[in-house]
């Protein structure tokens, strides 16, 4: 293939802002669904460095979805704006603990709950910018929903079904969130507030 061949082809595929959006909400589908199936066949820490390498990705595809909903909604006031980035960095440092546990070190455990609670207050704060400016067209109140079932499903942990049941509805969530984006890419335009 010559050049001009390889730059017609690229032409062909464009990038555009719907279809990052909509990749982002594949990525945010398929780490809820990969939470889930850790979550239904309980491997996590110490299971192994080919399942915590596996395991890695999913804070990254989470990233993704949270990067879509950056591009596609109006993350709006500072508090949305303090959760994006509040959740990223609790997305880090799960990403951190998936690693370090596939590397054998011991730390694994702390920095994935520190991660997580980060994670997860990180959502909560976007989750109440998203109810006070409404920019999504419909279930404003889901990222908020989704970021109170980290804690839930911590203060349940004790009570064995309880507590995988909302880490289940956790990963649920971000399958959910993903379908949104993915529907959503395109742009349809937020209801009118009340």
């Amino acid at each position: 293939m010559d050049r001009n061949g390889a730059e017609r082809m690229i032409q062909r595929v464009p990038i555009s802002g719907a279809n990052l959006v909509r990749a982002a909400g594949l990525f945010a589908s398929l780490g809820g669904v990969l939470w889930t199936v850790n979550v239904i066949f309980g491997q996590g820490i110490g299971a192994g460095s080919v399942i915590s390498l596996l395991l890695a990705t999913m804070p990254v595809m989470f990233a993704a979805g949270l990067a879509g909903f950056y591009l596609r909604y109006d993350i709006g006031s500072s508090p949305g704006k303090a959760g994006l980035a509040q959740s990223i960095a609790g997305l880090a440092l799960l990403a951190g603990g998936f690693v370090t546990d596939a590397l054998g070190f011991g730390v694994a455990e702390p920095v994935l709950s520190f991660g997580l609670i980060i994670f997860a207050f990180g959502l909560v704060l976007l989750g109440f910018s998203y109810l006070k400016d409404e920019p999504m067209p419909y279930l404003n109140s889901l990222p908020l929903g989704v970021g109170l079932l980290v804690p839930v499903s911590l203060v349940l942990a004790p009570v064995e079904p309880l507590g995988l049941v909302a880490s289940g509805f956790f990963g649920a969530g971000w399958v959910l969130l993903g379908a949104l984006l993915f529907a959503d890419a395109a742009g349809t335009e937020p209801r009118e507030k009340a």
